[in-house]
């Protein structure tokens, strides 16, 4: 869902303010990998710490432009820093009825959490993913309030394309 709602904001606004520059990196994941890894974790009896990551790393920068590419929208791409790209995503929390991005999350994607330094489980490139599906990408804004805690909370998540 994250990567949608990234989408459906590249789509609707001209401009993409991104948090001092977007130089962390991250590894998508998809959800085909994600599901496996879950599956294959719940099926062994240790006590299991486990990366959930796919085979690319991308600078969160270079996963702006991507999907933007893919969605076929060209926004300016803004350098900001942490408390102005936070405050701008709270003046339109309101307007989608959802929390965006909180503080921490930010500083966990910076820190590069959302990174493994162990071979990624996941074997599906999310780039070849998103170049696939970008047409699909972002047309409606998936609230996670709702889903997980409003009326849409006990419906499944099935993708509208």
């Amino acid at each position: 869902m994250l990567t949608n709602n990234i989408a459906w904001f590249l789509r609707r606004f001209p401009f993409f303010p991104v948090p001092q520059g977007g130089r962390y990196r991250l590894q998508p994941v998809t959800l085909n990998d994600m599901g496996r890894i879950i599956a294959d974790a719940a099926e062994n009896k240790e006590n299991l710490k486990v990366d959930t990551a796919g085979p690319d790393i991308l600078t969160y920068r270079d996963f702006l432009g991507l999907l933007a590419q893919a969605c076929g929208v060209k926004p300016i791409f803004i350098s900001a820093p942490n408390w102005a790209a936070l405050a701008g995503i709270r003046l339109i929390e309101p307007l989608v009825g959802d929390v965006i991005l909180t503080h921490e999350e930010l500083l966990g994607l910076q820190q590069e959490l959302l990174c493994s330094d162990k071979p990624p489980l996941g074997k599906e490139s999310a780039v070849e993913w998103i170049k696939q599906n970008g047409d699909h990408l972002g047309r409606v804004y998936a609230n996670d309030e709702k889903r997980h805690f409003g009326s849409e909370s006990s419906k499944p998540v099935i993708p509208k394309w």
